[in-house]
């Protein structure tokens, strides 16, 4: 194909039909090659081709897998371009639930999405040995918490990012809910007095209010 026709369709159709969504750059133009809502093979040009600056293209062709949300926005504003786009996202929540601060606090990463951290703080990305990645916090002080929300695209799923949290001073413990944050002992103890008074308040009442009704028949 040339650099400013358009890409050939029954020629992706033949070699690259099993591989969809894909993206196709064409000169400066960026053409999206998926399926429709009734899984037709569709070809679609992008208005929006500055949208796609950031992804590196190793050939006119590449696979669609890991794109910023604007690509994938743009994505779906194009015609029919619905039925193959599943995204993903999750996040992890990391707290500093001690008295020390913890250094050096580790997240591995069997595959590192897009991803943004909440608040803004310092922090640095690296590659493992044996694959993978790591995102490095140097120190979460005590009561710090850190949110990593993650955005990531089929076929990764949830269970192909993250695997462990820990820090120079060990693995982090891993629970699936944010916990609320506890209330004092001598704050429970006030409750349950309160509650208690409450309890023998009502009885009493209630107690009153019969003999009352009692005495109102019985005289009567």
């Amino acid at each position: 194909m040339s650099s400013t026709a358009e890409p050939n369709k029954v020629n992706l159709d033949t070699q690259y039909g099993d591989k969809l969504p894909m993206l196709i750059k064409n000169d400066n133009n960026i053409w999206i090659y998926g399926l429709n809502v009734d899984g037709d093979t569709k070809l679609t040009k992008s208005n929006s081709p500055d949208k796609y600056n950031s992804l590196i293209f190793t050939e006119s062709l590449t696979q669609l897998q890991e794109v910023s949300e604007d690509i994938y926005v743009d994505i779906r504003s194009c015609d029919a371009h619905i039925s193959t786009m599943y995204v993903g996202t999750n996040a992890v929540v990391v707290r500093n639930s001690g008295r020390l601060s913890a250094r050096n606090v580790r997240l591995g990463h069997k595959t590192l999405p897009n991803y943004n951290i909440y608040p803004n703080t310092k922090y640095e990305v690296t590659s493992l040995p044996s694959g993978g990645k790591e995102i490095i916090f140097p120190i979460l002080v005590p009561g710090e918490q850190i949110t990593i929300s993650y955005l990531y695209f089929a076929p990764t799923t949830y269970s192909e990012i993250n695997t462990y949290v820990k820090s120079d001073e060990g693995l982090a413990g891993v629970i699936d809910v944010i916990p609320a944050p506890s209330i004092a002992a001598w704050l429970k103890y006030l409750l349950y007095v309160l509650l208690f008074v409450g309890l023998l308040t009502v009885i009493y009442l209630g107690i009153i209010l019969i003999v009352s009704i009692f005495r109102r028949f019985h005289c009567v």
